[in-house]
């Protein structure tokens, strides 16, 4: 009785290992596919023209559950008194760092749009945040557009003050709802990536009367790593096959494993039967 029911169990626990590790294949499967429909989404926004922020506004409503990744908008924008958000846990080229945004405001509209400044490296002092001097001035931004797909383990903005020469803002998480109830302003529920500026021809720096200004910051001055998608379609298909290859491989591993328990567990009730007989001979003949 015990043999069987330790193969019984074994059995279920073969099963259920294996149908976990399929849901998982099909999981990242999936996940995949919807990557996969991003990436193509992206291909095709690189081809299209330029989307005043207002329109979009009307077309889409501006869900966060709405996909604006890598539209290319333009907007009127104009500078705030709230300071420089730091997004923490952030790497460029093997360095860790943060995603410095400024906050500006949308064409009168009191909504606020969050520009990436660029990438800063972490300092020593984790206390004190990389300075950021110059901050953009008012005007038309054109750029791409982004949002986080935020952890469901770990979404929580976590705000930090912290007031050094200028004040900072540190956050843990681009989470744009909680921030708008933190600072009590109404934030996009997405960033913009700014373009860089095309160097200016030889004509334009001939005809160019004044040299511009150094008291606002440059766009292309810090680095400005892409990275619509936390992870490519191409992982995620690699995951899955993982995960198939482990299904497969645990499934042959327990089968083995049952079948050789199994040949054993026969032989051993065999030489138990044939012990009896041989016993309940010996019996006979000594009765006789």
């Amino acid at each position: 009785m015990r043999s069987s029911a330790s193969l019984l169990f074994g059995a279920l626990l073969t099963l259920v290992v294996f149908a976990l590790l399929v849901n998982l294949g099909f999981w990242q499967l999936g996940r995949g596919e919807e990557k996969q429909k991003i990436e193509n989404d992206l291909k095709a926004r690189e081809q299209l023209p330029l989307i005043p922020l207002v329109e979009l506004s009307q077309i889409n409503h501006l869900s966060v559950s709405e996909n604006v990744v890598g539209i290319k908008i333009s907007a009127s924008l104009s500078t705030t008194s709230l300071p420089l958000i730091y997004l923490d846990n952030q790497t460029f080229e093997g360095k860790a760092g943060y995603l410095v945004y400024q906050a500006l405001n949308h064409a009168n509209r009191d909504t606020l749009l969050l520009v990436e400044l660029g990438f800063v490296p972490t300092g020593n002092n984790r206390e004190i945040l990389p300075e950021v001097s110059k901050q953009l001035p008012a005007g038309v931004q054109r750029g791409r557009l982004y949002h986080r797909s935020l952890n469901p383990l770990s979404s929580d903005l976590m705000l930090e003050t912290l007031d050094t020469v200028h004040s900072k803002i540190r956050i843990q998480n681009l989470n744009l709802d909680q921030l708008s109830q933190s600072l009590e302003q109404f934030f996009y529920p997405f960033a913009l990536q700014p373009f860089r500026p095309e160097p200016p021809t030889l004509a334009a720096k001939a005809t160019e009367l004044q040299p511009q200004s150094g008291d606002h910051f440059t766009i292309g001055s810090l680095p400005q790593p892409w990275k619509p998608l936390p992870m490519s379609s191409s992982k995620h298909f690699g995951y899955a096959f993982q995960w198939f290859v482990m299904a497969g491989v645990w499934l042959l591993l327990m089968l083995t494993l049952l079948f050789k328990t199994n040949r054993v567990l026969k032989t051993d009730r065999q030489l138990k039967t044939d012990r009896q007989l041989k016993t309940r001979k010996r019996q006979k003949r000594s009765t006789l």
